[in-house]
Order: C-alpha cells, then sequence, then structure tokens
C-alpha cells in the first residue's frame, strides 16, 4: 500500500519516471525485520507449546527492545533483527550501505534458520506431552541431518557475529549513541561562537 501511495504521488506530482524495481527492491529490505520477527516469533509458540506464554515472550521481546534501546543499549549484534540503516542516492543506488546490511542480515537469519530449526525439533504432532518427553523427542529428532543442519546453521551465525564483531568493534571504533551524543554536545559547546 506504501509503495502503491508513494508512486501514485509521484505521478500526480510529475516526478521522475517511476522505478517499479527499485520499490520492489525497497518493500524487500526494509520488510527483512518483519519477516524475521515473523518467524523467530512462530518458533518461540512451538518452543513454549502455549500460546498465552509464546504471545509474552514475543511481547518482552519487543519491549525489551525499546528498552534496550532508551538505555543505549543499541548495538546491532545483540538487538534481535537489528540491522544498519539504508540510504538510498539517486547517484550512487543503495552504495556501500548494502554490503553491512547484508552482513547484519545474514546474522540475525542465520539465528532465526536455528530456531526454526529448534522448533522443528520440539514440534508436538497429537497430543500435548510434557516438557522432558519433547527434549526426549527432539533430540531423537536431531540426529543425523537434521542435527547437523542446526550445528552448521548455529556455526554460522557464530562466526558472522565474530565477523561482524572483529569489523565494527576492533577494525573500527564502536561509538555507543549516547557517547556520540555527548561527543556532539561538546562539539557544539566548544564551537558555539
Amino acid at each position: 500500500t506504501g509503495a502503491v501511495a508513494a508512486a501514485g504521488f509521484q505521478l500526480v506530482k510529475g516526478g521522475a519516471p517511476i522505478e517499479v524495481g527499485l520499490y520492489v527492491k525497497g518493500l524487500l529490505l526494509d520488510s527483512a525485520f518483519f519477516v524475521l520477527m515473523g518467524l523467530f516469533a512462530l518458533a518461540l509458540q512451538v518452543l513454549t507449546n502455549n500460546k498465552f506464554i509464546g504471545y509474552l515472550l514475543v511481547i518482552l521481546l519487543m519491549v525489551s527492545q525499546i528498552v534496550l534501546g532508551v538505555m543505549h543499549f543499541d548495538h546491532n549484534l545483540y538487538n534481535f533483527g537489528a540491522m544498519p540503516g539504508l540510504r538510498y542516492s539517486d547517484m550512487n543506488g543503495y552504495g556501500h550501505f548494502l554490503k553491512g546490511w547484508s552482513w547484519y542480515a545474514l546474522y540475525w537469519s542465520l539465528f532465526t534458520v536455528s530456531a526454526l530449526m529448534l522448533a522443528r525439533a520440539f514440534w508436538v504432532r497429537g497430543l500435548a506431552r510434557p516438557w522432558r518427553a519433547r527434549a526426549g523427542l527432539a533430540g531423537a529428532r536431531l540426529k543425523g541431518g537434521a542435527g547437523v543442519a542446526l550445528a552448521l546453521s548455529v556455526a554460522g551465525c557464530i562466526a558472522t557475529g565474530a565477523w561482524i564483531f572483529y569489523n565494527t568493534n576492533v577494525l573500527n571504533k564502536y561509538v555507543p549513541s549516547d557517547v556520540a551524543m555527548d561527543r556532539q554536545a561538546d562539539y557544539e559547546k566548544r564551537y558555539r561562537k
């Protein structure tokens, strides 16, 4: 709806020609967080085997993201589904921003796939069973190819996270938002005149 409204507004105002591919690409990139959140909510529902506890965990996840942001814990490595912002320009498209975004998207996708594989192992078929029985059944289901796939997914998530951490915190200096605001305030005070 947003893309259609934007294209209609662009036609009415007589702007540049409509680039349908660009609209589709933008929608796909912007929807990544919502897809990841929906899939992780599904995994939480299956793992808890209780819809109200599953709902509660999803709500707690959303509230924790808000609280962590307010407390300036805003690193994208530990805020579920967080990815750096994408900037688009007519001169070079998404440019170098897409590369960093893609690393975070891969990291969170591997994390979500791991959670879904675990949820598949705990999936209840038939009557609900107690947790201990479900855990034993999940262990049996994770033997063989499913266990190898889960191990590869977790290893990929860890390796991707380590690569991101190395690039953001070791090679470059990560500056939290509260420190950046303090630096901006100091700059404005120093050069006010």
